[in-house]
């Protein structure tokens, strides 16, 4: 057993990951407010778990991993509570976030042939496409409001993010 297994980071990556099943039942119960308000409790311990993990010394392949999980479950379970909650926006975009998301399976699929695992790189991009990526969301499920150009700048960014991964899935080893 790792020392720092149960480190406070590795707590909110794990909230993180745990808020993903209470927040589709409430997806599936048509209250996209409590969406909303736990996509903003998993904003928060997305932003903070590698920082303070950074910052406390508490770095392990463990964390980084879980990080990775939750951040997939998030991602993917966000188009999800899109078709579920606000079917109007994926419909007036179906292609864009269609190949994206295939893109975004291929590019899983090809980390887990290639490395035997979730290939959990952290890029500045992601961090980026998921700080926009939550605002877009908390905006459009808490306030009801759906914001054309942040839509644009996270299919932009999560655009940048996909290339870059399959950039660094064909080249490194």
């Amino acid at each position: 057993m790792q020392p720092n297994r149960w480190s406070l980071p590795n707590l909110l990556s794990l909230t993180r990951l745990l808020l993903v099943p209470p927040l589709w039942a409430f997806a599936f119960l048509s209250l996209p407010k409590i969406v909303g308000f736990g996509l903003i409790l998993a904003a928060i311990t997305d932003v903070l778990d590698g920082q303070l993990a950074r910052r406390l010394g508490l770095t392990s392949t463990f964390g980084s991993k879980l990080d990775s999980i939750a951040d997939v479950l998030v991602s993917f379970s966000a188009v999800g509570w899109l078709l579920l909650l606000r079917p109007e926006v994926v419909r007036a975009h179906p292609y864009f976030i269609a190949v994206l998301m295939a893109t975004a399976v291929f590019s899983l699929v090809l980390g887990w042939v290639k490395f035997g695992r979730l290939a959990d790189f952290h890029l500045n991009s992601g961090r980026a496409a998921g700080i926009v990526g939550y605002l877009f969301l908390i905006d459009l499920f808490l306030i009801a409001r759906y914001t054309q150009p942040l839509f644009y700048a996270l299919m932009v960014l999560a655009w940048i993010v996909a290339i870059e991964a399959l950039l660094l899935l064909f080249t490194r080893d």
